[in-house]
C-alpha cells in the first residue's frame, strides 16, 4: 500500500504542509519510535493501532482492543472513508482523498504540546518502577531513626552516674556522649560555653525539661530590664504588661543552641507584631504609641527626655530639685541646665581660637565620647574652660583668681584678699615692684578715708555684687538674688546639670557615626546637631527622626542602611546608674 501522510502545521500564521511517503502492507501508529505515525499522549500504547487497506477499503483496526474516536465516536474499528477524523487524544488524524500515484493519504494534526509532555513523562521514574518494595525500608528507617536518636541518648543519660546537688537536689549531668549530641539543635553561644563548659544541668535543672527562666536569672542577676517577675526591680507594670503580650519567659526572645549563634532575636516582628496598636502601660502613664516600621507613616515622632530644675525654698536662698520629662522633639520646651553657653560664638574660628594652637576649636575639645559610644564625658570648668577663661577679679592683682565652685567661699576669697590689700602696708600684687603703702590706700583704687578694715570689707562687697549680677560668675550661671544684707546669704549660683540622655528608652551609636567621608569634625557633628546655628545653651539640639530616617530605613533599599527595632530600643536597658 502506498500511503501519503500530510502533516498540517502552521508557522507565523500560515499553513504549511510537510508530506511523507510510507509503502507498507500496514501503517502502524503508537507512541514506540518504530511506529509509522508516531503519536505520544498518556493513554496512547506503544502499539496503539494499524490501518490496512482491503480491496480499495481502509480499515483502521485498535491493537489489542485499544480504543480510539472515530467522528467523535469511541471505537476499536472502523472502515475508514475520506473526510473520517481520528483522534488519539488530542492528536487528530482525517482522511483524505490520495493523490494520484498513492492508495490512501491523511492528514495529520500533532498537538505538540502533549507530544512534548508525554516524551518527558516517558523518562521519570518512580520506586513503583522498580523491584524495591516501599513497606519494609520504611520500617527499617523507622527503627533506626528510633534507636539512634531517641533510645541512645536516653539511655546514655540514664546509664551514667548523675550526681545529686545536694543544695538544689537537682541531678548533675554533663554532655558526655555522641547521644547527647544528637539532642542539640546547635552550639551555644561562646559566652555561655565559656561559663558553664559541658555542664547541661546548669540550664537544663530537670532532665527532659525545657529551660526554665529561673536557671537564667542564677547568672543574670540585676539586670535592669522590663520584664517582671513579680517584682519592680524586674520592670513593674511594663514587665507584666509584655507577660500579657504572650512574652511570658526568657525564651520568648533568647533562644539558645541556634545556628547562626544569635542571643537576641533581632527581627522587627518581635516588636511590631504587639505594638502595631497603642499601648497603655498604666493609668497615668502615656502609653506607647503604635509603631509597624521606620517611616513617617509607620513610626511615631521622637519624644526627648527632657532634664528640668524645679526652683525650691532652702535655708535663705534657693535649691534646685531635678526632674525628667518627655516632650514632643521639636516642642517649646527649652533646655535649662542652668548654664549659659553659646555654641555660636565657640565655633566661629573667627572669634575663637583654641589656646596654645591659636586653632578654631572643634567638637571634641570639649565633648569626650565614653567607652560605651554612646554617652559624653562630664564638662568641667578646670579641664575644659579654664585654659581660656580666668577667675581673676582684682585688675592690680590679676594673677589673682576666685576659686570655682561654692559662693560662700568666693565671697570670703574676695574678702580675704581686699581687707588685705587695704590693711596690708607689705601687700603686693605677684610679680609687681615692692612698695610699701599707707594702710587704707589701695594701688589702682579711689583713696578711703573710713578704717582700713572697712575700706577691705566695702570695696569686697561691690566686688562680689559685680560677680554675680555684672561679670564672672553671671556670665555662665544663672544667679539667684534674695537682696540680703549678709552677702554670704545673697547670691545662690544654680547647679548646673546637663543633660547626657535625651533618649533614656533608646541608644545610639555616636562612634559609629563619625567618619563620614569628605567631612571635618565639625560637619559630622553638625549633621544631626546644629550647634554653628545655636546662641544659647537653652536651644534644644537633638535631632528628630526625620534625620534619622534619611539615612535608615526598616527594609533594604538604595541609599538607606537597614535599622531594626533593637537596633535602637533595648528591652534590657541600663539603669541610670550604670549610665
Amino acid at each position: 500500500m502506498d500511503f501519503l501522510l500530510r502533516e498540517v502545521t502552521t508557522d507565523q500564521g500560515m499553513v504549511v504542509y510537510q508530506d511523507t511517503e510510507l509503502t507498507a502492507d500496514t501503517v502502524s501508529i503508537g507512541s514506540a519510535g518504530d511506529q509509522l505515525i508516531q503519536v505520544r499522549g498518556g493513554k496512547i500504547q506503544s502499539a496503539h493501532a494499524v490501518i490496512k487497506n482491503a480491496g480499495g477499503q481502509l480499515t483502521i483496526t485498535g491493537v489489542n482492543k485499544n480504543t480510539f474516536v472515530v467522528n467523535g465516536e469511541v471505537v476499536k474499528s472502523h472502515a475508514l472513508s475520506v473526510g473520517d477524523i481520528v483522534e488519539f487524544e488530542s492528536h487528530q488524524l482525517t482522511v483524505a482523498q490520495p493523490p494520484a500515484g498513492f492508495d490512501a493519504a491523511c492528514e495529520i494534526t500533532i498537538d505538540h504540546d502533549l507530544q512534548d509532555h508525554a516524551l518527558e513523562s516517558v523518562y521519570r521514574t518512580s520506586l513503583a518502577d522498580t523491584t524495591l518494595g516501599k513497606r519494609l525500608p520504611a520500617y527499617l528507617l523507622s527503627a533506626l531513626v528510633v534507636v539512634t536518636v531517641l533510645l541512645w541518648p536516653i539511655s546514655a543519660h540514664f546509664m551514667r552516674d548523675n550526681p545529686v546537688d545536694p543544695a538544689t537536689g537537682h541531678q548533675q549531668y554533663s554532655k558526655a556522649s555522641a547521644g547527647d549530641v544528637l539532642w542539640s539543635s546547635g552550639p551555644l553561644l561562646p559566652a555561655h560555653q565559656l561559663e558553664i563548659g559541658d555542664d547541661c544541668s546548669a540550664c537544663h535543672k530537670v532532665p527532659f525539661q525545657t529551660v526554665q527562666d529561673e536557671a537564667c536569672i542564677d547568672c543574670h542577676q540585676g539586670v535592669a530590664d522590663h520584664f517582671a517577675y513579680g517584682d519592680t526591680a524586674h520592670g513593674g507594670e511594663l514587665g507584666a504588661l509584655h507577660i500579657d503580650l504572650g512574652v511570658t519567659e526568657c525564651q520568648s526572645c533568647h533562644k539558645e543552641h541556634n545556628e547562626p549563634a544569635a542571643m537576641v532575636v533581632s527581627a522587627d516582628s518581635l516588636c511590631v507584631d504587639c505594638h502595631d496598636d497603642p499601648l497603655k502601660v498604666s493609668a497615668s502613664s502615656a502609653g506607647v504609641e503604635a509603631v509597624t516600621g521606620f517611616d513617617s507613616d509607620t513610626h511615631p515622632a521622637f519624644k526627648l527626655n527632657y532634664l528640668l530644675p524645679k526652683i525650691v525654698e532652702k535655708g535663705t536662698g534657693v535649691g534646685v530639685e531635678w526632674y525628667n520629662q518627655l516632650h514632643l522633639e521639636g516642642s517649646a520646651q527649652a533646655d535649662l541646665s542652668n548654664l549659659k553657653f553659646p555654641h555660636d560664638v565657640h565655633l566661629d574660628a573667627e572669634k575663637v581660637q583654641t589656646a596654645g594652637t591659636a586653632e578654631a576649636m572643634v567638637c571634641s575639645d570639649c565633648h569626650t565620647l565614653k567607652s560605651d559610644n554612646e554617652h559624653f564625658e562630664s564638662i568641667t570648668m578646670e579641664q575644659h574652660c579654664s585654659s581660656c577663661h580666668d577667675l581673676n577679679f582684682d585688675v592690680a592683682d590679676p594673677e589673682r583668681e576666685l576659686p570655682h565652685g561654692d559662693p560662700r567661699t568666693v565671697v570670703q576669697t574676695i574678702e580675704e584678699h581686699f581687707v588685705r590689700v587695704y590693711t596690708d602696708p607689705d601687700y603686693k600684687p605677684a610679680g609687681s615692684e615692692r612698695r610699701r603703702r599707707r594702710p587704707g590706700q589701695s594701688v589702682g583704687a579711689e583713696a578711703c578715708k573710713e578704717s582700713p578694715f572697712d575700706c577691705g570689707m566695702k570695696r569686697a562687697t561691690i566686688e562680689a555684687g559685680i560677680q554675680f549680677t555684672q561679670r564672672g560668675c553671671v556670665t555662665c550661671h544663672e544667679v539667684s538674688d534674695n537682696n540680703s544684707d549678709d552677702i554670704y546669704a545673697r547670691w545662690t549660683v544654680l547647679p548646673v546639670k546637663i543633660n547626657h540622655d535625651w533618649y533614656g528608652r533608646a541608644i545610639y551609636d555616636h562612634a559609629s557615626h563619625l567618619t563620614q567621608r569628605g567631612k571635618t569634625e565639625n560637619q559630622v557633628c553638625s549633621s544631626c546637631h546644629e550647634a554653628g546655628q545655636s546662641a544659647s545653651s537653652t536651644d534644644v539640639l537633638i535631632p528628630g527622626i526625620e534625620n534619622c530616617q534619611s539615612c535608615h530605613g526598616d527594609v533594604s533599599v538604595d541609599n538607606k542602611v537597614l535599622v531594626n527595632c533593637v537596633s535602637c530600643h533595648a528591652f534590657h536597658p541600663p539603669t541610670k546608674e550604670q549610665l
